[in-house]
């Protein structure tokens, strides 16, 4: 299988291994330190602009733009980044889990039905459908006050910490880290920098990595099963025989990834650019659909 074309990765500056971490002020308030990975998210959310100013030490600030790593992510344009509705889905799993509430774009007529015909309803036959809205809204009012009852700021990033189920690594750079069998079970990898890292035969069932970089690395063998790769960027990483059950790996990059042997049983495939650099349709599960010309 030769590879067509591979994607430029995109990374921020680095020294050594070390994990670079940020204070941010905006609306004069101070919030931190976050590895340059939720830094980036923040500038792509919109959250902080040009003229907002970050530190590493809290003493000497510089404005966004004045700072190469994040200043280019100032003037990266609309159309590299997903379209909207997928793009609120990436930020939603990041910011829920996976417990993030499913959008559908597709499926908005068909979703929409049931208001308009409950809408032209009598209205003693509205009574209920009202009640139990109520009730839904509420539990979900209740839910997302538990939910986000405890500030970003403590959010442990533990750039440091050994490999280990559930540890996070949130933005570290790990790249070329030999972390063969390691267990990564419910590990944060979102933003983590593991290119050409060695992940064979490791164990990541359920880990998130949104939007990490594993160009180059390999993960033969390894066990991501239910694990969440949106926006991965995976040019020319090994993949052979490695069990994908129930991923989620939309809008990942593949280009020139060995595939051989991989379990991709209802493996999600949205918007995936594949190996041979084709894209798959939406919907595509388990399997790369073609897209519509």
């Amino acid at each position: 299988m030769n590879m067509r074309q591979t994607r430029q990765v995109r990374g921020g500056a680095r020294e050594g291994n070390v994990c670079h971490l940020w204070y941010m002020q905006n609306g004069g308030r101070v919030r931190g330190p976050f590895p340059a990975g939720v830094i980036g998210r923040y500038i792509l959310r919109g959250e902080l602009t040009a003229e907002d100013v970050l530190s590493r030490d809290k003493k000497q600030w510089s404005q966004v733009r004045e700072l190469a790593q994040f200043a280019q992510l100032l003037l990266r344009p609309a159309s590299d980044l997903p379209q909207p509705s997928a793009r609120l889905q990436v930020l939603l799993n990041t910011a829920y889990g996976r417990h993030a509430p499913l959008l559908s774009h597709a499926g908005t007529q068909a979703e929409a039905a049931p208001l308009v015909r409950h809408s032209t309803a009598p209205p003693r036959e509205r009574v209920w459908p009202q009640l139990l809205m109520g009730v839904a809204i509420l539990s979900a009012v209740v839910w997302l006050a538990i939910r986000y009852s405890a500030p970003l700021d403590t959010v442990e990033i533990q750039c440091d910490a050994a490999a280990a189920a559930g540890v996070n690594w949130d933005g570290c750079h790990k790249e070329g880290a030999q972390l063969a069998g390691a267990a990564l079970d419910y590990a944060t990898l979102n933003n983590t920098y593991l290119q050409q890292a060695s992940l064979r035969a490791a164990r990541m069932q359920n880990a998130t990595l949104i939007f990490a970089q594993l160009s180059g690395a390999d993960l033969s063998y390894a066990d991501l099963r239910g694990a969440s790769l949106l926006g991965a960027q995976m040019q020319g990483a090994n993949l052979s025989s490695a069990n994908l059950q129930g991923a989620d790996l939309s809008y990942a990059d593949l280009s020139g990834a060995g595939l051989g042997g991989a379990d991709l049983t209802g493996a999600k495939l949205d918007h995936v650019i594949w190996w041979d650099g084709g894209v798959c349709a939406a919907g595509s599960v388990g399997e790369c659909l073609a897209s519509s010309p």
